[in-house]
C-alpha cells in the first residue's frame, strides 16, 4: 500500500549525471538526478547511439511526468552517449576526454559491489537473463535509502514520486 504525501517542496530543477556500465556481460545505462539522489538504472540490448538515444529519452519522460525539469544532462565522452545531444531539448555537457562522470562512475560501483555480493550469496548460479532483474532490484532499494550527504531524511522515492511506501506496522496491529 502506498500513501501520497504533501509536496515536499523539492527543486524541481534537476541535472542528471549518466553513463553506461557492464554487469556479468550486460550493458545497462545509469542516470542520477542531482540534487534529489534518485537513480534510474535501464537495460541496453546495445551500445548503439539509437538504443541509448531512447533509453535516455524514455528516463527524461519519466523525470517530466513527476513535474521535474532537467536543467542539464552530464555524460561520459563516450561515443553512443554522445551522438544523441542533437536529438532532446535540455543542454547536455559532455565532459573532457580522459574523464569520467564522478557521480553515474560512483553509483555504478555501488550497484556492481551490491550485486556481486548478492551473486556471491546466491546457492546457486543466477542465470544470465536474471542479470537485468538483479539490477533493477538493487537500484529500487537504492531509491529507498535516505542520502546522508544531501542533508535530507527521506529516501529519493519519496522525493521524486510523491509516495510513501506505508509500513508493515498495520499488519502486526491487525493480527
Amino acid at each position: 500500500r502506498e500513501l501520497r504525501i504533501p509536496d515536499l517542496g523539492e527543486s524541481r530543477h534537476q541535472t542528471l549525471h549518466c553513463d553506461i556500465f557492464d554487469i556479468e556481460g550486460t550493458n545497462f545505462l545509469i542516470a542520477v538526478m542531482k540534487p534529489i539522489s534518485y537513480v534510474f538504472a535501464s537495460l541496453l540490448t546495445n551500445k548503439s547511439a539509437s538504443t541509448v538515444k531512447d533509453a535516455v529519452s524514455s528516463i527524461l519522460n519519466k523525470i517530466r511526468s513527476k513535474e521535474f525539469i532537467t536543467t542539464k544532462v552530464q555524460v561520459d565522452p563516450e561515443r553512443s552517449l554522445e551522438t544523441w545531444k542533437d536529438f532532446i531539448d535540455t543542454e547536455v555537457d559532455v565532459v573532457a576526454a580522459g574523464t569520467h562522470v564522478p557521480r553515474a562512475e560512483r553509483w555504478g560501483r555501488v550497484i556492481k559491489e551490491r550485486a556481486r555480493t548478492l551473486l556471491a550469496a546466491l546457492p546457486y548460479s543466477l542465470p544470465a537473463r536474471l542479470t537485468p532483474y538483479l539490477i533493477l532490484f538493487i537500484v529500487t532499494r537504492l531509491n529507498l535509502i535516505p542520502r546522508s550527504g544531501d542533508g535530507s531524511m527521506i529516501s529519493p522515492r519519496k522525493r521524486f514520486t510523491g509516495l510513501k511506501l506505508e509500513s508493515w506496522s498495520w499488519v502486526l496491529a491487525t493480527t
